[in-house]
């Protein structure tokens, strides 16, 4: 960490110290991780409010004290930073915001610069986990940027886990048209609904919250059908279970899910 232009044994408040610190701190986070000036101040803004929490805003301290806090705190924070771009198609909240304000104005060239960039990855897991055709594939991924585009126009949409909700707006749209042709027997595993919730940030919270308390059997089944990728029937054979008995546990833990979730809101 940076040092102040101060003895080690001076002592301060923690407000003295956030003070002084501030500006060396926006600049490590620009020079060390990279991030624009808008997304180092936001981040070291937090930071410091959690610095500020940790002490009694009246009691001072030796500064080390405050510097070993706050090296704690940002790597942590820089970590949950690095974990938020690879959610968001490597997009800041204030870059999601900058795309969603072009998108308002007619300028759709950085929306389709990164979602194309992501376009392959969608496909191949359309085509890994619900064995669509190529051409299905490819329609149900555009058909996804055309209501991602339309939905971030009219502020539907919140930064939190862009990829996520990209991929499952493309599988709905494939499923839905699987549907409509009349070949859901052989879709079973994923449920089909009209309307696919958009989640804000906070609801992603408290799921990941609701997602804690459930046993391990149900937090790897749900972490290999949804994270992983992976069909039931592959979940089926990697276990040696059953693919009735896979898909009644994975009832079972979703319902587990929602009952959790449902106490916490």
């Amino acid at each position: 960490m940076a040092t102040l232009n101060l003895s080690p044994q001076t002592h301060l408040t923690v407000h003295q110290f956030a003070e002084y610190f501030f500006p060396s701190l926006v600049e490590k986070l620009r020079a060390d991780v990279g991030l624009a000036l808008r997304d180092a101040l936001h981040i070291s803004h937090s930071i410091i409010h959690k610095l500020k929490g940790r002490f009694k805003r009246d009691i001072q301290h030796p500064i080390p004290v405050f510097q070993k806090a706050l090296a704690i705190i940002v790597d942590k924070e820089t970590r949950k930073y690095r974990i938020l771009l690879e959610k968001n198609f490597g997009l800041s909240e204030a870059q999601f915001i900058e795309m969603q304000k072009q998108l308002q104005e007619g300028d759709e060239s950085l929306f389709e610069h990164i979602f194309m960039s992501h376009f392959d990855t969608t496909m191949t897991v359309l085509k890994r986990k619900h064995r669509a055709s190529h051409q299905d594939a490819y329609d149900a991924t555009m058909n996804a940027m055309l209501i991602f585009c339309r939905k971030l126009k009219q502020g539907d949409i919140q930064y939190g886990n862009l990829q996520f909700l990209f991929i499952r707006i493309a599988t709905h749209r494939f499923l839905n048209w699987i549907k409509r042709q009349g070949k859901t027997e052989a879709f079973t595993e994923f449920d089909i609904s009209e309307e696919l919730p958009v989640y804000d940030e906070e609801t992603y919270e408290l799921l990941g919250q609701a997602f804690a308390k459930l046993g391990d059997g149900c937090r790897d089944l749900l972490n290999a059908f949804y994270y992983s990728e992976q069909t039931l029937q592959q979940v089926s054979e990697q276990t040696q279970r059953s693919y009735a008995a896979i898909r009644k546990q994975k009832q079972r833990c979703m319902e587990k899910l929602r009952g959790f979730f449902n106490q916490l809101k």
